[in-house]
């Protein structure tokens, strides 16, 4: 059996916190921008390092906030078509 890799939604080292504490980005690294709204489940990281991550915020300067859901990309993929919720 061959694992294929998933389709990264928006690059991401999965590593990197902020104050937030959680890990970010810029909008520009995303595939399709348009994906990237606050309470959506996307794919993200770089490499062999991908989660299924949700969208915290979008910032006007496309500062984005990510937060990660424990569990491999497989146990999530059910969330990924889940609609963003406002908060």
């Amino acid at each position: 059996m061959t694992m294929t890799e998933p389709h990264i939604d928006i690059l991401v080292d999965l590593q990197t916190e902020d104050e937030t504490g959680l890990p970010w980005t810029f909008l520009e690294d995303a595939a399709d921008p348009t994906l990237i709204l606050p309470g959506r489940y996307v794919i993200g990281g770089a490499g062999r390092a991908v989660a299924v991550v949700q969208v915290i915020d979008v910032g006007a300067d496309g500062l984005v906030h990510l937060r990660p859901v424990r569990g491999t990309v497989e146990e999530n993929r059910h969330l990924l078509d889940a609609q963003p919720t406002s908060a």
